[in-house]
Formats: C-alpha cells, structure tokens, sequence
C-alpha cells in the first residue's frame, strides 16, 4: 500500500509556478541563491540548450534549465516535497481525489505559448490577425484556448479576443505580473 509523506508545515511546497522561493523562469545563478546551494549536472544538449542540475542539499530534486531559464522541477521517489494540500510522492489515487475534489485534468484546450508582433507594426491589427484562425479553429472545435501575458497590453488585447484573467502570478521578487488566461469557445 501507498502512503502519504508527512513534512513539516514550514516545508516549501510544490506548485506550477515553482517550490518555495524557486520559481519557473530563473537563471541558474538565482535558483543557486535561492536554494543558498551550488548547482552541479550536465549539459543534456548544449550548455545554451538544455541542462539538468541538482543540489548536494536537496537530494532527490532536479532542475531543467532551457535556454538558461529554469523551465521544470522534477522530484524522486524518495522526495517529501508535497503540494500546498499534501500530496506527495506515494499518494493513493483516493488521498489525491479527497484533496482535489475538482480533479487534476484539466479541461481540453489549444496553448498559445507565442504570439508577438515587432514593436514597430504594433497597433496595426497583425496581432489579431495571428490569432484569427486558431481561435476560428477553437470555436468550430468548441475547444478552449489557454495562454500566458506578458504585459498590460498584451492582456487587454487577449481580452478583447474573449480571453479571461484566471491567475495573476510573478517569476520571482521584483518580477513583473504576468497573467494566466482563458477563453472558452464561442
């Protein structure tokens, strides 16, 4: 039988954005400070490309960097990190389902990671124009449509597509506010 790892409530927990004061989008040298540790590992690509890191000090713990950002946390069997309701590694499907009652999976949707327009041919409606047919495609299909704001405008063009805020959320202190949307089909 499976079981629940039990952490201290001082513990950082896991979330999408990050665990603890790390968080998804840092350079190597900020998750070093942040974890007040060195980083060792290898390149899996290039060194520019794709490389995993661990700390001596978090056994069981690895950090994807791509690009030289920090784009994935990945834990191990052994690992006591959990999730803010307490779910960790060793969870019975039922422990999982009593805690998130809503379930995990989330609903079917298109990701829109980039949509960018050159500053200088801002404001000319090219940005709705890239949009136009895969949200034509997510309505035909009646599926939704999810994607990350970088900026203020870039937010209010998105809602003036039918995407909603869901989520305001920083990639570290002194960050700037990015937004998580959603638009559901029309």
């Amino acid at each position: 039988m499976l079981t629940v790892l039990l952490v201290a409530a001082a513990a950082p927990f896991l979330t999408p954005d990050g665990w603890g004061t790390v968080r998804i989008g840092m350079t190597e040298a900020q998750v070093a400070k942040a974890l007040g540790a060195k980083l060792d590992g290898e390149a899996l690509d290039d060194e520019c490309t794709c490389v995993e890191k661990a700390a001596a000090a978090y056994p069981d713990m690895w950090f994807l960097f791509e690009g030289g950002k920090l784009s994935r946390i990945s834990i191990g069997e052994k690992s006591r990190i959990t999730t803010p309701r307490g779910i960790g590694i060793g969870a019975t499907a039922d422990q999982v389902r009593k805690s998130y009652p809503g379930g995990l999976m989330a609903e079917p949707h298109y990701y829109l990671p980039f949509v960018g327009v050159d500053p200088d041919w801002q404001g000319r409606g090219l940005g709705a124009a890239l949009m136009r047919p895969i949200l034509d495609r997510c309505d035909h299909e009646r599926m939704a449509a999810y994607l990350e704001a970088s900026s203020p405008r870039n937010r209010m063009l998105y809602e003036r597509h039918g995407f909603a805020v869901t989520e305001e959320f920083f990639l570290g202190p002194g960050s700037p506010p990015l937004w998580r949307m959603w638009r559901a089909p029309r």
